[in-house]
């Protein structure tokens, strides 16, 4: 009667908090006498109860285990996150997102997890700034003549005002720096032909 009630007794919803509880019916039950254990009338309800936490144990492994190799993807990324760690981030993301709400529950630094994408999408932000305001200067530079004449000097020192407002990491993205420098170059011998032939004709009067 006192195992029967021990049985009884177990929760029809059963969790892993229970295994203490299933496993005291059990081993009261494993005490009894052969002639003893006939006489348990709901031997089946602890069969079952049994049965159950042996598949929540497993499940438990299981879930443990998943949560374990996405920990162990986090804590392998680097301390100091650049844009060359962007894929490695993004597929750890993959696999935390992967996860049941369970096994993300189990896993312990998320949070590392989550700095190292606002760090990426921060640093994505920054580059995306960098590569407009060089390809706006760019796109000044290659707007300017093919053939230089003094007239061209204003939208060539525009141009030049223009690329030198820019940080060095956006100078640096400009990949026509080289026709803005043989414009200055070819302004500036315009302007030494004129002035000398300024010279020449003020001599001359």
């Amino acid at each position: 009667k006192l195992v029967e009630d021990a049985i009884a007794a177990l929760p029809t919803e059963l969790t892993l908090e229970h295994k203490s509880a299933v496993q005291n019916a059990a081993d009261q039950y494993a005490a009894l006498t052969n002639t003893q254990k006939v006489l348990v009338t709901n031997k089946a309800i602890l069969d079952a109860a049994q049965s159950t936490m042996a598949a929540l144990a497993l499940k438990q492994a299981a879930n443990e285990a998943a949560a374990k190799t996405v920990e162990n993807a986090i804590a392998a990324l680097p301390k100091t996150i650049t844009l060359e760690q962007s894929a490695t981030v993004e597929a750890v993301n993959k696999q935390f997102t992967a996860l049941t709400a369970e096994q993300k529950a189990l896993v312990t630094n998320q949070d590392v997890l989550e700095k190292a994408s606002e760090t990426i999408a921060a640093l994505q932000a920054v580059q995306e700034a960098n590569n407009t305001a060089a390809k706006a200067v760019e796109n000044i530079i290659a707007a300017l003549p093919t053939n230089i004449t003094l007239n061209d000097a204003t939208a060539i020192q525009e141009a030049a005002s223009n690329y030198d407002r820019l940080t060095k990491e956006q100078q640096a993205l400009v990949t026509n720096e080289a026709v803005l420098e043989a414009a200055q170059a070819t302004i500036a011998q315009l302007q030494a032909e004129k002035e000398q032939a300024d010279a020449l004709q003020k001599e001359n009067e």
